[in-house]
């Protein structure tokens, strides 16, 4: 009897980084789907909920025009595609998978 060569399938199970890649995101879906529902629960119990600022942000005066500001982030993200080269679109891609924590063990077919 032989053995099936490394890296192929045996009873139906994938191998290599994507078969690795499942029982990982199984586990975080499970963690997140059992976690998140309970941090909803206890926060429903507490008598006062937590504010998402704090009082001395409120004495903060709202100018309307700083919004164009913030907006103008949005022009950035979208500004690669037309002003880099595809090899330093690919470059800038692992660079960006590599600081998002779920994808960071994730490479490109290229290896780059």
């Amino acid at each position: 009897m032989t053995r099936p060569p490394a890296g192929s399938a045996i009873r139906g199970r994938p191998r290599g980084k994507v078969g690795q890649l499942r029982p990982r995101s199984a586990a975080g879906g499970l963690a997140f789907f059992a976690v998140y529902p309970l941090c909803n629960l206890h926060g429903a119990g507490e008598a006062s909920p937590h504010a998402p600022y704090l009082e001395a942000e409120l004495g903060i005066p709202f100018v309307p025009a700083f919004i164009w500001a913030y907006l103008s982030m949005y022009l950035l993200f979208l500004m690669p595609p037309w002003f880099l080269e595809s090899d330093r679109l690919v470059r800038l891609r692992s660079a960006l998978s590599d600081m998002d924590p779920p994808h960071a063990g994730c490479r490109t077919r290229e290896g780059r």
